[in-house]
């Protein structure tokens, strides 16, 4: 249940990040794309 609702808010400031496109959240993706991925799979 609580890893459920963690999941809905890593989406949610996924899609915020999403949003604002700016150069230092592109470049923060880049270098953690990788670990992002992993912790979301870990979470699912």
């Amino acid at each position: 249940m609580l890893l459920k609702e963690n999941h809905k808010k890593i989406l949610l400031v996924w899609d915020k990040l999403s949003v604002h496109k700016s150069k230092a959240v592109n470049v923060f993706l880049k270098e953690h794309t990788k670990w992002l991925r992993d912790l979301l799979i870990r979470l699912s």
